[in-house]
């Protein structure tokens, strides 16, 4: 029977990272002591027992030190080493997806169990300059550290393809599916979509079919009960009428970007943002880059942009995250009116709710900007949402996510 781990409750998570953090700074060192007194479990399940903590916390240290894990390390080993790790805690930790789906016991480990590791991986930049640790890696639903690893290395249960896959790959697998918690619904979904991939002798880069096959799914699950589904044993019929569905939307992007852009999907950066180059460009440009650069999936919480780039073409004059998205759409509007008039009618850009984030009615969004006549878009939503959004818009119209370059006010 899968063991369950000690977990933290939301109102300690600050207290108990200043109480590691101050040890590490004052000490060098952390010192690991707990008690039976000391920890919170879930109602469920066999707890393990103090020696199998200090075993597990023993394993990772080991780990850290047999894989050589420094303060300057590349974005690429950062990277392999994650893959490595979410493996090994595949093979030490006995739980299931229902108890791993608790974000306080994976705060537990982040927080109490390993602070160091989220120092060492979190704290310091490729050279190796110290920064600030967003506290998002010890206890967020969607970025705890160990959470994360766990999950991807769970759902994709396949050794040599989760080493192989791309991380943005894993990312929209993580980000679609880790949250449910629900036994064999993550390999299930990853199963049936390599299955279909294979069935239909799918050869393209697949991210945006990832995100049109997800986006079926879990909008069909809020009306369908998934254990329902199990006991059927009806779940590769609905994931594979899911897979169609996406299939078919995924070739209709397809045929829609051929027509305004003039591209195979090579690679080929896109004709309708092909900037034509002057000395206003090249100030704005120069101005922008005296900034630091960013880009999509950072963390953008609390920060505010004051311009972006896409593709060489400078966009200044931004205060809102707002004012970002909107600029974006209606440069895309006046390049392929046509096309972003489409965005209206695409299931894809619908949340899980039912909630349009484009109209041709502004009566269906709660706080529309118009773009075009009848053409309007949701803002009112968080920068989370928004910065997801604008990468579903790039990836529509085949812009590739590293030609958006976004500064923020400093």
């Amino acid at each position: 029977m899968a063991k369950i781990y000690p977990r933290l409750e939301s109102f300690e998570y600050n207290e108990k990272i200043s109480f590691v953090e101050n040890q590490l700074v004052s000490k060098g060192k952390y010192d690991y002591v707990v008690t039976d007194a000391d920890l919170h479990w879930l109602p469920m399940g066999n707890r393990v027992e103090l020696k199998e903590l200090e075993t597990l916390r023993s394993n990772i240290i080991d780990f850290i030190s047999s894989e050589d894990l420094r303060p300057a390390a590349s974005a690429q080993a950062r990277t392999a080493f994650d893959r490595k790790l979410g493996l090994k805690l595949r093979e030490w930790l006995d739980i299931t997806p229902s108890i791993a789906a608790d974000t306080g016991m994976w705060a537990y480990m982040n927080i109490m169990l390993v602070p160091e590791l989220i120092r060492l991986r979190w704290g310091y930049t490729e050279k190796g300059e110290e920064r600030k640790i967003n506290y998002e890696r010890y206890y967020d639903t969607n970025r705890a550290y160990l959470k994360k690893l766990w999950f991807t290395a769970y759902m994709i249960n396949d050794t040599e393809l989760y080493l192989r896959m791309k991380q943005d790959e894993i990312d929209i697998w993580y980000d679609k599916t880790f949250n449910r918690g629900q036994d064999r619904y993550i390999q299930c979904v990853f199963t049936n979509f390599y299955k279909n991939i294979e069935a239909f002798n799918i050869t393209a880069e697949v991210n945006d079919l990832y995100r049109q096959f997800f986006k079926v799914v879990n909008r069909k699950l809020a009306y369908i009960n998934w254990y329902a589904l199990l006991y059927s044993s009806g779940t590769d019929k609905f994931l594979d009428d899911c897979f169609k569905t996406a299939y078919k939307n995924f070739n209709e992007f397809q045929e829609a970007t051929k027509r305004i852009t003039g591209t195979d999907f090579s690679g080929e950066t896109p004709k309708i943002v092909a900037p034509v180059k002057s000395h206003a460009v090249e100030a704005a440009l120069k101005r922008l880059r005296e900034h630091e650069k960013h880009s999509l999936g950072e963390d953008f919480k609390h920060l505010i942009p004051i311009g972006f780039i896409l593709a060489g073409l400078p966009f200044e004059n931004i205060s809102s995250w707002i004012d970002l998205f909107t600029t974006l759409i209606s440069y895309l509007s006046k390049k392929a009116p046509e096309e972003t008039r489409s965005l209206a009618d695409n299931s894809r850009f619908v949340s899980s709710a039912g909630k349009k984030y484009f109209s041709a009615n502004n009566t269906e969004l709660r706080s529309p900007q118009k773009i075009m006549n009848n053409f309007y878009v949701e803002t009112n939503l968080s920068t989370e949402r928004f910065t997801y959004l604008i990468g579903e818009v790039l990836d529509f119209f085949k812009i590739s996510r590293d030609k958006f370059e976004i500064y923020l006010q400093e």
